[in-house]
């Protein structure tokens, strides 16, 4: 095992989105240790910060870590995913779906999860529109300017696009029609070199993310008020949104994933075939992170520990 000593914190990357506040409820609840720097952005903006190497470890969209397998690993067990619908990756439209082919779909550059997933979807539909990316606007000004609109994150549910487009499709919704297995839009990832010179370091993020995900577990009700106070959505609509939401990466979301992969390589949108790649904690020394850092040692609990769940593909 690599022994070297990390002399800055630990770069972690956070989606600037409502839909990880469970995940790091706790680090934002006094969890926080000084050898963690949080980076708060858009997913594509860490998805950039990753592949450039200026985070260690970051939760990235799924298609970005899929054209990017050669340099990160999945950390185990954490991903966000829905079942059903997610409520919060919409595509707004003037038409029925059938009726895009060449019609104008503005889209974020916020995110190539939803991006890659709206193409997807529609290329197996045999449906070809013109994608263009552009800011999105509120749904009363973009509805003038496009025949449609891929709205993911917090926009999806700050706004009311009902009121202004005919047609509002929740991808979630529509991959699970056709596929009947959950969605993972996002993974936590943690750069392969960064992982083989502090495999301790990735263990004791990993366990941090966990417990401050169990954290958050236990505290819905304030996540709840928290997102419906800041999207200005009425507490039933945020408890409906994080019912639709999860954040585990069990078998049937590896074999979403997994799907996800191999149909973005058989249309063509992804270049080579993807194989699920995890860093193995196991690996790791086990060691209670919070004495680990202040240099104290000692043994990780068991709590903290049974979540270190390698991933098989």
């Amino acid at each position: 095992m690599n022994t070297s000593t990390l002399q800055r914190p630990v770069r972690l990357g956070r989606i600037g989105y409502m839909n990880v506040a469970p995940v790091y409820y706790g680090l934002d609840n006094g969890l926080n240790p000084s050898w963690i720097h949080m980076v708060g952005s858009p997913p594509n903006t860490l998805n950039g910060m990753m592949a450039e190497g200026s985070l260690d470890i970051s939760p990235v969209s799924a298609a970005a870590y899929a054209r990017n397998t050669h340099d990160w690993l999945i950390l185990p067990d954490l991903a966000v995913t829905s079942r059903e619908r997610v409520m919060s990756v919409l595509l707004a439209s003037r038409y029925d779906l059938e009726a895009l082919n060449e019609k104008r779909i503005v889209v974020t550059n916020e995110s190539s999860s939803g991006r890659d997933l709206c193409r997807l979807i529609l290329t197996q539909k045999g449906i070809c529109p013109k994608f263009v990316i552009a800011d999105i606007l509120p749904p009363a000004q973009l509805s003038e300017k496009a025949d449609a609109a891929l709205v993911i994150g917090d926009k999806a549910l700050s706004y009311h696009w009902q009121s202004h487009f005919p047609h509002v499709y929740d991808l979630g919704t529509l991959w699970w029609n056709m596929t009947g297995l959950p969605f993972v839009f996002a993974v936590w990832t943690v750069r392969k070199q960064f992982a083989a010179s502090f495999p301790d370091k990735t263990a004791d993020v990993a366990c941090l993310l966990k417990t401050s995900y169990n954290s958050g577990n236990e505290h819905r009700t304030d996540i709840v008020r928290n997102a419906s106070r800041r999207l200005g959505i009425a507490s039933e609509t945020a408890t409906l949104y994080y019912q639709s939401l999860g954040y585990h990466l069990g078998t049937s979301e590896k074999a979403g994933l997994t799907l996800f992969c191999d149909s973005l390589y058989e249309a063509g949108i992804l270049e080579h075939p993807v194989t699920l790649e995890c860093f193995d904690s196991n690996a790791a020394q086990h060691r209670d992170p919070w004495a680990a850092h202040s240099g104290n040692g000692g043994e990780a609990s068991d709590a903290c520990w049974s979540t270190r769940i390698p991933i098989t593909a």
